[in-house]
């Protein structure tokens, strides 16, 4: 289909009918939730500590280093969880053949792609599974 046309029944059915597929998948976002965590991980936790900015000599020939207490904050990460659902319907009659709900489990967000990966690449082993596609 081309990006201008208008996602309707029609237009998917001369799709379909155009490469002469025996089926289409069509995948609903039910819901998209964001949030955000600090410091939760050895990596990403604060720190504070003393850090040396100067060193030299003092009385009686004693060596003295200068010190400066210094803080770093926890890092901040976003998470993302999504629930789609995906259904396989017969092109003949638009019969409903296989479903599949997937909620994915909070993670950090990388980017559109990588989120989109996670969901896509076990939808599509599961229909292999069922050999429901090649």
């Amino acid at each position: 289909m081309a990006t201008n046309q208008p996602f309707t029944r029609e237009t998917v059915e001369r799709a379909a009918a155009s490469v002469h597929a025996d089926a289409v998948l069509a995948t609903r976002l039910v819901s998209a939730t964001s949030g955000q965590g600090e410091g939760g991980s050895n990596d990403t936790r604060g720190d504070a500590r003393y850090k040396a900015t100067d060193f030299g000599y003092g009385a009686y020939g004693m060596p003295v280093t200068e010190l400066e207490f210094q803080t770093a904050p926890p890092i901040t990460s976003l998470t993302n969880s999504i629930h789609v659902v995906t259904k396989l319907y017969e092109t003949s009659d638009a019969a409903l053949l296989y479903t599949i709900d997937t909620k994915t489990k909070a993670q950090e967000v990388d980017s559109t792609e990588a989120t989109l990966i996670s969901i896509t690449a076990p939808t599509a082993d599961r229909l292999r599974r069922e050999h429901l596609i090649r």
